[in-house]
């Protein structure tokens, strides 16, 4: 097939197709996202429509999906996708020039002959390497777990690496199975997600709780000496923190801590604070306040429609009669 000359000099990779030929950008327009593309590749729809007028209005037309064995539609997919939908592969070529197609051991070929990132962990084919079993274009699957995780979400994360690390590499159709298009980690790589498991189910370590003894903004003995009258725990008293000419000195051993926080500075004024006290309900009122509300409650549910019966009949004290 011959390239689109209008697509020589566009910089690779990138995000989303470009449509820079004018002749096809009126039909053409390519679908984006591997999931959407997988499926509109599964039933051979071409990705763009014919347009035209008529009576001044705009007609789009979609071409009909095609028939098997006439198909011209390409994209690009995992190897999952298309052993999902029975799809054909195309075969890519490497750097010694050989044709492979995405199998198995040609993935496999692809990380044996991979370059380590500079994390030590991630892996990107080797595309200068002169094997002839390398699939170019093989992609290693990485995951980033927190060791500073709480204990609950770490141990989902052991049981997601044990799966990792054990059934999940097993071949197969069945749920739980890894599925065809994915190649089973190899045995050095199993080692790195064992490895992985026992860091997250340890967690991180703890922080040290104490400071260094060789340092020199602490006293272990008592208050810094460039910082008179403040201590560990302790908030100078001056109200200007920046001049600490006027704090008071760290308090003795045996005085009371608080005392020495709360003093006033010297020529000011003492100022006692106004006091309420609040004295609680004895429990024995409280407890007979309801009986009472309950009689009270009693004595109107009965004297009400008593008095009303009194002043319609007449009868009853003369205060009720009309």
């Amino acid at each position: 097939m011959t390239v689109n000359t209008n697509y020589t000099f566009v910089a690779t990779p990138f995000q989303t197709f470009p449509l820079l030929d004018e002749n096809l950008s009126s039909t053409f327009a390519p679908i984006q996202g591997m999931d959407a593309l997988a499926r509109q590749l599964s039933i051979a729809q071409f990705p763009g429509a014919f347009v035209s007028q008529e009576n001044g209005q705009n007609i789009t037309v979609k071409p009909p999906r095609q028939n098997p064995g006439a198909r011209e539609v390409i994209g690009l997919i995992d190897a999952a996708d298309a052993a999902r939908f029975l799809m054909s592969t195309a075969s890519l070529q490497n750097a010694s020039g050989a044709f492979v197609k995405p199998t198995n051991a040609s993935l496999l070929a692809g990380i044996a002959h991979s370059k380590v990132g500079a994390d030590g962990v991630t892996r990107s084919v080797d595309l200068t390497s002169k094997d002839k079993g390398i699939y170019p274009l093989t992609l290693q699957i990485t995951a980033a777990l927190s060791t500073k995780a709480d204990q609950a979400t770490r141990t989902r994360m052991v049981h997601f690496l044990d799966y990792v690390a054990g059934a999940g590499q097993v071949p197969g159709d069945e749920v739980g199975k890894l599925p065809a298009g994915h190649a089973p980690l190899p045995k050095a790589l199993r080692a790195q997600v064992t490895k992985a498991r026992a860091a997250v189910a340890a967690g991180a370590a703890a922080d040290p709780t104490g400071d260094p003894t060789d340092s020199p903004s602490t006293d272990p003995t008592g208050a810094p000496t460039d910082l008179p009258g403040s201590g560990p725990g302790i908030t100078p008293v001056g109200g200007d923190t920046g001049d600490l000419s006027g704090v008071g000195t760290a308090p003795t051993e045996g005085a009371d801590p608080s005392a020495a926080a709360n003093a006033p500075e010297a020529g000011q004024a003492e100022a006692a604070p106004e006091l309420s006290t609040v004295s609680a309900q004895s429990a024995g009122r409280r407890l007979m306040m309801l009986p009472g509300l309950l009689v009270l409650a009693l004595v109107g549910l009965i004297g009400g429609p008593l008095l009303l019966w009194l002043d319609r009949t007449g009868r009853g004290p003369q205060w009720l009669r009309r």
